[in-house]
């Protein structure tokens, strides 16, 4: 859980309790992290594999739908700009953690 909520800016108890909606769904199951004994890691079942496959076909789908139409050039520029504002919104982050 601490490694997820570090990588997506969530608190852990954000995580925890996603996870154990997941893990009450049948989505997800704790398993034992040789690394670290109190801190089990969190795996899909199959039916939690499934689930994302078929949520990945559909954001493909609909994400082609959405980009239909528009300029190639203006869509790679605006790519590249959110991502310098991705990169830049770590780094302030990380000098704020620090502070």
């Amino acid at each position: 859980m601490p490694q997820i909520a570090r990588r997506m800016g969530l608190t852990r108890q954000a995580v925890q309790r996603v996870a154990g909606v997941l893990e009450a769904e049948r989505l997800a199951k704790f398993v034992r992290n040789p690394a670290h004994r109190s801190s089990p890691l969190l795996e899909l079942t199959p039916a939690g594999i499934a689930l994302v496959a078929k949520i990945n076909a559909a954001q493909i789908g609909w994400a082609n739908r959405l980009a239909r139409g528009l300029d190639r050039r203006r869509l790679a520029e605006t790519t590249k700009t959110l991502q310098e504002l991705s990169e830049k919104l770590d780094r302030d982050r990380a000098v704020g953690e620090r502070s």
